[in-house]
């Protein structure tokens, strides 16, 4: 790198005084001792709590709060139907299956490192997990849609 600059002259706005000089810190990447495998899983499932707490529609809550439960032509119900608003219920709802389709996610990336019936057990559990929870928030979305009716 030094043999490329040497030679040169330096840009004109260094020339004037302009009291800009090279910077005497480098930039470099944190050690989170991400070498064991305890200080991954918590840095994984922090990531994981705070994407569920975001997703699941924290902002919604707290500029529109509604009750847990709401009644929508004369019938009580947990979800309001309708993107623009959210109740508490389907707010802890959404987090809960996204928390748990992450357990499930992560229950089938460690199962190759399992013996074979526990890689099984794991796997197996891991997409259950994962397959119940795309099943729920797409039931959730539809009937927040207006394509999903019940009890009418």
């Amino acid at each position: 790198m030094r043999k490329f600059f040497r030679g040169k002259r330096l840009p004109w706005i260094f020339k004037y005084g302009l009291r800009l000089h090279r910077p005497q810190y480098r930039i470099t990447v944190p050690d989170l001792g991400l070498e064991k495998e305890e200080n991954r899983r918590i840095v994984f499932w922090v990531i994981i709590t705070l994407l569920g707490v975001f997703f699941g529609g924290i902002f919604i809550i707290l500029y529109e709060f509604t009750p847990p439960m709401i009644e929508v032509g004369g019938a009580a119900t947990v979800i309001y139907p309708g993107f623009s608003r959210e109740t508490t219920t389907e707010f802890i709802l959404a987090m809960l299956v996204f928390l748990s389709a992450a357990a499930g996610t992560y229950l089938m990336r460690t199962a190759p490192r399992r013996e074979e019936e526990a890689w099984r057990t794991h796997m197996f559990s891991g997409m259950v997990l994962f397959m119940l929870a795309t099943l729920l928030i797409s039931v959730i979305f539809a009937y927040k849609a207006g394509l999903l009716r019940f009890g009418r």
